[in-house]
């Protein structure tokens, strides 16, 4: 995916381009909203409580465009033009959608018609490490500086919602964070992100693999690599003299080793940006949400 920054900068002077009406702070908002599945995803993986190959599948589904519809509904309700807001937010998530397809991820894509469909969506046009990911994010860090002020002055929508619309965002992120356990089993079925290849650890061998991002491990027993459910796999065919993260697509050989067939290694660019950008919408929102404050948020 394009990083948070990259996004904020493409996102922002597009749709306020289209929509004038536009608030900044809401844009941003569904710049984040499809990747806070993945923030997620980061928690619970820290946790050591839950199946890792769960977790994933769990990601994967609120990734989709049909739950960022959700939460844009929830977040909506605190505003007090919440149709409105409702717009940006959802039109914010699928403009992102069709954003990270345009990068090369191998083994990933965005979901545009889930639950009905479970193909991913993938344009490889370009790599996170390259020119024109670089000029987009700088774009986006000159845009968030630039237009800040004003960002920060679009803060006078914002309410505390009444008992009715409490109730409603809450029942809502109840959808939203509980729905999607009882469909675990749905891109596991079409092999997203390899899942049931992984998972399948008996049925592993002779089958084609692909892992996006893994850590990859050099030593003297042998090269690794780490998936995204920390299992350790000797990769073969793979001899590089230092730790890096890496996408390869390959074989598997035995259930525990892979001849990797082609590789691209990654730096953490992408990271630091999305860390950049997420915590200036963080930095952003509390000073709104500071100034909506002193002006008494009204409840409605």
């Amino acid at each position: 995916m394009p990083n948070t920054l990259a996004h904020i900068g493409v996102q922002g002077i597009t749709t306020k381009s289209i929509f004038k009406f536009a608030d900044l702070k809401w844009i941003y908002i569904g710049c984040i909203i499809p990747d806070f599945s993945w923030i997620i995803q980061r928690i619970l993986r820290a946790s050591n409580l839950f199946n890792l190959y769960d977790v994933r599948d769990y990601s994967i589904i609120l990734a989709t465009f049909f739950f960022c519809i959700i939460l844009s509904a929830a977040l909506s309700l605190f505003s007090i033009h919440y149709k409105r807001v409702f717009f940006i937010l959802v039109f914010s998530s699928f403009f992102h959608l069709m954003l990270d397809p345009l990068q090369i991820k191998w083994a990933n894509g965005t979901h545009l018609f889930a639950p009905f469909s479970w193909h991913l969506l993938s344009f490889d046009l370009f790599w996170p490490e390259s020119l024109p990911t670089y000029i987009i994010t700088a774009f986006g860090l000159l845009y968030f500086i630039f237009y800040y002020k004003k960002a920060v002055k679009e803060s006078s929508d914002l309410i505390v919602p009444d008992f009715r619309k409490m109730i409603l965002s809450f029942s809502l992120l109840l959808i939203y964070f509980i729905f999607p356990l009882f469909m675990l089993n749905m891109p596991e079925q079409n092999n997203n992100h390899f899942v049931r290849t992984l998972r399948n650890y008996s049925a592993r061998e002779g089958k084609y693999i692909e892992l996006d991002r893994a850590n990859y491990i050099p030593g003297s027993s042998g090269n690794f690599l780490t998936t995204f459910a920390e299992e350790k796999i000797k990769a073969a065919n793979l001899n590089l003299k230092e730790r890096s993260l890496v996408s390869i697509k390959g074989k598997f050989i035995t259930p525990d080793e892979i001849y990797v067939e082609d590789y691209h290694i990654h730096s953490s660019f992408r990271d630091d940006a999305s860390l950049v950008g997420i915590s200036f919408t963080a930095i952003l929102w509390l000073n709104c949400i500071f100034l909506a404050g002193r002006k008494k948020i009204k409840i409605i």
